[in-house]
């Protein structure tokens, strides 16, 4: 991690990206075509959903309601806390639980700061941020239950009966013109992570 800057120190998750919109239930990647999807500005999460035959946005977060509200987009896609808790179910009818993006969070610190803790401050740092990131796994999927069920309370209509390996299938498309410049090697190590 040295090359990007910044000392890791854990991973905790975000948990996956899940499909909303206003438009319909969606199954299967056939369900969104032609749909308008607000996805990070990432040229993989971009082609990936051009694969899927949607018309992906890469638009700024803190725009993100107000074209949802406007209905100037017709979905977006977020792990189900960022869903629940930025109020999507007040602009969105759907959710689909496709689990099409793992989002892992990584706990970093500057190199720079790092340098001027105590060998002992380092340590139990260390030993914190590996002990904490079980708990906030589980606590974070303990709530996302919790959140599904809210959300579907308060009248979106959950789909949880997904065909993943279609969903797996249609994006893998999109990975092509990213082999070259990743490296198959990393693309596979990637894609055979469980």
């Amino acid at each position: 991690m040295g090359k990007a800057n910044f000392k890791g120190l854990s991973f905790w998750e975000n948990g996956f990206r899940n499909l909303t919109n206003s438009k319909k239930a969606v199954q299967v990647p056939a369900d969104a075509k032609g749909m308008k999807i607000r996805t990070m500005e990432n040229k993989i999460h971009l082609a990936a959903w051009k694969a899927v035959g949607v018309n992906p946005v890469a638009l700024p977060f803190g725009e993100l309601y107000g074209d949802l509200q406007k209905k100037s987009l017709d979905g977006q896609e977020n792990p189900v806390a960022v869903i629940y808790s930025s109020r999507f179910d007040e602009v969105q009818k759907y959710l689909s639980l496709t689990q099409h993006v793992y989002s892992p969070a990584l706990i970093a610190v500057s190199p720079k700061i790092w340098q001027t803790l105590a060998k002992e401050d380092q340590d139990m740092i260390l030993r914190t941020a590996a002990e904490v990131a079980p708990y906030q796994r589980k606590l974070g999927r303990d709530s996302e239950e919790k959140q599904i069920a809210e959300l579907a309370a308060k009248g979106m209509t959950i789909t949880r009966d997904i065909s993943k390996g279609t969903w797996y299938k249609v994006m893998e498309r999109a990975m092509g013109e990213f082999i070259q410049s990743l490296g198959k090697d990393k693309v596979d190590a990637i894609i055979n992570t469980k």
